[in-house]
């Protein structure tokens, strides 16, 4: 089964956005730099079989660009739980979605991590062999940080799974430190799809005229997801997708892992 010829395409690009109304009780500009890339290609393709592979790229870098001179020093933007926990600190020159805390080392108050991840890639691949084609999406975000109040709840109950652990956090945000901002990186097989697609010969026998095509097609969504964070999802926020002090971890529900059966008719 000799493979013909293969076509492999790179894109790159770089867009800036003023964003106002990340601030706009203070009508004061918040500037994002969107590198992205993205690589796509066909590492087989033959007569009987195609794979097409793509790979993307994106990192977004945030900066607050001026606040009035009442507020140069910073200020703590509303819609969190406090420094104990973890808070949105909103600085001239620094990322609008950045999230402070007390060291637990050290006591100082200062960042601790970030709501927005370090970089997005996406890996999707779709094979196609005959009649039937497999197509799944991997999403990669790297470099995020999540509040997870929601474990701070499972310490004061002692109901913590990891007994140990619990009480030294417990202990570390009694005494006024942050141990709650938590590494929410995280790769989640978003999708899986398997379809069919009847034959022509099939559909003409069976139909006649009245009908051009049909697939039958089988899908998952949110399947697995592995991560480092100790919280049942990191894609979580009880105040919303907002730019600032999002990623603050509740008690809300997790996205949810579903299942769909598709039969398409084409007329």
């Amino acid at each position: 089964m000799a493979p013909v010829s293969a076509a492999t395409r790179i894109t790159f690009g770089v867009a800036t956005v003023i964003s106002i109304g990340a601030l706009s009780a203070f009508a004061k500009p918040v500037t994002y730099t969107l590198p992205e890339a993205a690589l796509s290609g066909f590492p087989v393709r033959t007569s009987a079989l195609t794979w097409l592979a793509r790979v993307t790229f994106t990192k977004n870098v945030g900066r607050v660009m001026s606040l009035p001179p009442e507020l140069s020093a910073g200020f703590r933007p509303p819609n969190n739980f406090g420094f104990g926990y973890g808070s949105g600190f909103i600085k001239v020159g620094e990322s609008p979605s950045q999230l402070y805390g007390v060291d637990t080392a050290t006591g100082v108050l200062h960042k601790l991590g970030d709501l927005e991840p370090s970089f997005v890639m996406g890996f999707s691949s779709d094979v196609r062999v005959g009649n039937f084609r497999l197509y799944g999406l991997l999403d990669w975000r790297h470099g995020s940080s999540v509040v997870n109040v929601t474990q701070n709840g499972y310490d004061f109950s002692g109901t913590a799974p990891d007994s140990a652990e619990s009480v030294q956090r417990l202990t570390l945000f009694l005494a006024g430190r942050s141990p709650y901002i938590q590494d929410a990186s995280f790769l989640k097989l978003r999708e899986v799809t398997l379809s069919y697609q009847l034959p022509e010969t099939v559909v003409r026998s069976v139909f006649g005229g009245r009908v051009t095509g049909v697939r039958a097609e089988l899908s998952g969504r949110n399947l697995v997801t592995w991560t480092p964070y100790k919280g049942l999802d990191p894609e979580v926020s009880n105040f919303g997708n907002q730019n600032i002090n999002r990623g603050q971890d509740l008690a809300p529900y997790p996205p949810s892992r579903s299942y769909f059966f598709t039969l398409a008719v084409d007329f």
